[in-house]
């Protein structure tokens, strides 16, 4: 494990058999080998022959990096059950490589099981590659990923595919070889914002919109997303805004305003995210979402040092009326 040398003055991180661990935010390239539950997010790796670096790495997350001019933007060897979300990967040579073969003994050491989903690919020259196939390791086949969420997958910007219903998905599939396929391709590129880190937890709030949407903020106390998006006016805008249950929820409906105006939005969830579409009439608009709950705007481990805090003033106060005289 070392961060000695550096790429572009941030440190190189390359750590050997290391679990439960966050990179460093300034790092600039990632190598993990033999490693578990590792989080590697908010980083800037560019101009590198890898950008991360994964080998015999398992159940690990890559999340709201940008990752541009590499060879390879991630490189997998013998990696499984990883999760990629929320990633730019930009301009790459492949923007993932699954890799994984030695050309002297022919070994092959695939990569299956990695879920990789909400996901900007963009101006990559291969969006996806893999060893498997190659010459040198013939009736190899590449192993099978998950490039969905079951709901919504990534954004390709070279998906030619149509959007009838203009939900901000794809009606057919994303190829990427015969045994990998996304399902549910997004129409346009995900935008990702920072909603805050709450109890050493990073949630970010991610929105799939023909719109341009700026100014996000997150109102714990209130319980209230807001962005403002902007497009041509006279046009239909739509907005496919990801939200995590941990972060924001509604017991019944939620409320979405466009300019204070009502939503009827469509709803999905699953086990960990809620999913919310609806449209506007494009021009400039705030829009709000509000739910019922949301997390703490206090964490708890300022909670309750500041309620132990006050138990001892309030006990001090009773021992000192208890000890006092009276005349």
């Amino acid at each position: 494990m070392g961060t000695s040398n550096l790429v572009d003055g941030k440190p190189i991180i390359y750590w050997v058999n290391q679990q439960d661990k966050i990179v460093p935010y300034d790092a600039g390239y990632v190598a993990l080998v033999k490693c578990e539950n590792i989080t590697v997010q908010n980083l800037n790796l560019a101009n590198n022959g890898d950008g991360i670096f994964l080998a015999f790495t398992n159940q690990s997350t890559i999340t709201g990096n940008t990752i541009t001019n590499n060879n390879n933007g991630i490189k997998f060897w013998g990696s499984s059950t990883n999760q990629i979300i929320g990633n730019n990967i930009r301009k790459n040579g492949n923007g993932i490589f699954f890799s994984g073969a030695a050309f002297l003994d022919i070994a092959h050491y695939p990569s299956p099981n990695n879920t990789i989903y909400h996901n900007n690919f963009i101006e990559n020259q291969n969006n996806v590659g893999d060893v498997a196939g190659s010459w040198w390791i013939q009736g190899s086949t590449p192993a099978v990923n998950i490039w969905d969420n079951g709901i919504e997958g990534n954004y390709w910007s070279n998906y030619n595919g149509t959007d009838n219903d203009s939900d901000g998905i794809g009606e057919t599939p994303y190829t990427i070889d015969e045994k990998n396929q996304d399902h549910y391709p997004l129409m346009a590129p995900i935008m990702i914002f920072d909603a805050g880190i709450w109890e050493w937890t990073q949630y970010n709030v991610f929105v799939i919109s023909n719109s341009t949407a700026s100014e996000f903020s997150f109102n714990p106390k209130d319980a209230l997303i807001q962005f403002n998006v902007i497009g041509e006016t006279g046009t239909t805008g739509f907005c496919n805004v990801t939200i995590p249950k941990g972060l924001l929820r509604a017991e019944g409906t939620w409320t979405v305003l466009a300019d204070d105006n009502p939503i009827i939005p469509a709803v999905n969830e699953d086990a960990s995210n809620t999913y919310i579409y609806f449209t506007y009439n494009h021009s400039t608009k705030t829009v709000e979402i509000i739910g019922t709950g949301a997390i703490p705007e206090f964490p708890s481990w300022i909670i309750l040092p500041l309620f132990l805090i006050a138990t001892l003033i309030v006990t001090l106060v009773r021992k000192r009326l208890q000890t006092r005289t009276f005349p």
